[in-house]
């Protein structure tokens, strides 16, 4: 019963050339010149474009410096072309292909892999950081910890860009719209090099890491199950190990016994046979005092001990351990045989 909105008109019969986006397979109106606004440059609507957002703008005097781009006219193919496209030499139209484009969008990111690696660099991605333009760790524990892009490799064509937590130092595969971006764009070297520039903005590790758990007790490496009651799955990282503490070799010794006697317990009175785990029979008990009453048994077996007391020395011995002459009135063996510590006469 409602009227149909008006259908929207036709395109014109003859529109403007298509800007054809590198790496997108989108693209955009532009009459004329190389964009839609006369006064904006290459590099400003190449970085602005969905997908390119992890860009930031290189400093066309960057460019410009042929010092910058040593090396780089063997990677592109129409490498001349290209580059006159980027320094706004060259618009589309003139370049006569969609190629060119192409070329200048992969000539673009192999000097923007080098160009955040300068200070002028840093300080732009920083910019970008801060207001968490590359995204945020996908780790729960990382509570929403901005991330950097990098690239596993700097040969182009072998891994897209990646997104680096400096909070867990993982490395996380990136979402649409930015899948399409080459790792070697931004490098292995980067997102280091940045944190040691700024090293404020390096937070702090994680303070919790999941513990799996089945039916409240804590899964062992092995497969088995742990006592402990506790339903929370999260717990927060040990301190330090203060001096004097016993070692992680004394304290898997432990552990593994204590599990040996967890398995025999469990198989002797059927427990935990129906579920495929092992359960520590006993009173339950809440981490931390598990952990003081482990301690305390590891301290007591990593105690040394005590040196055994010396025998006094016999009647008649030498204090440096030589035999001593015979007592007056104490007759020598017959034979003519020397005794110990005595040359024969």
């Amino acid at each position: 019963g409602h009227p149909r909105p008006p259908r929207a008109p036709p395109p014109p019969p003859h529109t403007p050339a298509a800007r054809v986006l590198w790496g997108t397979g989108t693209s955009t109106m532009s009459s004329g010149g190389g964009s839609s606004d006369s006064d904006e440059s290459w590099i400003s609507w190449f970085c602005r474009h969905t997908g390119h957002g992890f860009f930031a703008s290189v400093d066309r005097a960057y460019v410009e410096d042929s010092f910058n781009l040593y090396g780089l006219r063997d990677q592109v193919p129409q490498y001349s072309k290209a580059l006159n496209v980027i320094l706004d030499k060259t618009t589309h139209d003139d370049s006569g292909s969609s190629e060119i484009s192409k070329a200048a969008g992969h000539l673009y990111g192999l000097i923007h892999a080098r160009y955040i690696l300068t200070s002028h660099g840093l300080e732009a991605m920083r910019a970008k950081f801060v207001v968490h333009d590359f995204g945020e760790c996908p780790r729960e524990f990382c509570h929403g910890q901005a991330v950097l892009p990098m690239g596993l490799s700097n040969e182009p064509n072998t891994e897209v860009v990646k997104l680096y937590c400096p909070r867990c130092k993982d490395v996380y595969s990136v979402s649409y719209p930015n899948t399409y971006l080459d790792g070697a764009y931004f490098g292995p070297t980067f997102p280091h090099l940045f944190l040691m520039t700024y090293e404020d903005l390096v937070p702090p590790p994680p303070d919790q890491r999941y513990v799996p758990r089945l039916f409240g007790f804590k899964i062992g490496r092995g497969g088995g199950a742990s006592g402990g009651g506790g339903a929370s799955t999260a717990e927060a990282r040990p301190a330090p190990a203060a001096a004097g503490a016993p070692t992680a070799a004394a304290s898997a010794g432990a552990s593994a016994a204590a599990a040996s006697s967890g398995v025999a317990a469990a198989g002797a009175t059927g427990v935990g046979t129906s579920i495929g785990v092992q359960v520590e029979l006993g009173p339950l008990e809440d981490d931390d005092t598990r952990r003081e009453r482990r301690r305390a048994e590891h301290a007591v077996e990593a105690e040394p001990s005590r040196p055994a007391a010396k025998r006094p020395p016999e009647a008649g011995a030498a204090p440096n351990g030589e035999a001593s002459a015979p007592a007056p009135g104490t007759k020598r063996p017959r034979g003519g045989a020397a005794t110990a510590g005595h040359a024969t006469g």
